[in-house]
């Protein structure tokens, strides 16, 4: 950041400010993008919990079509997790 700040006619001091405040945002950005991703996360959590719960009731019923909704749901599940977890390897980078 400091070369392209060099390459325009800005004082140091203001230079100095600039670098500061991009510090500061980037920070925040990280914090609100982890924050959201445990919010994601929780959500998944109580999503797999009550299709645990779910499924249990389903099995007791020996109702192929619900089944076959849970499977569905569960794949869905699925994918969520998988993008929550690629959003953490990024923010790790």
């Amino acid at each position: 950041m400091r070369k392209l700040l060099e390459s325009f006619r800005i004082p140091d001091k203001e230079k100095e400010l600039i670098i500061v405040i991009a510090k500061r945002i980037i920070e925040e950005k990280e914090k609100i993008m982890c924050s959201l991703l445990e919010e994601k996360k929780n959500k998944t959590k109580n999503i797999e919990s009550e299709m645990e719960r779910i499924k249990k009731s389903m099995l007791l019923l020996r109702e192929p079509t619900l089944i076959a909704e849970y499977e569905k749901e569960r794949m869905l599940l699925n994918n969520n997790k998988n993008e929550v977890e690629e959003s953490m390897k990024i923010l790790e980078i």
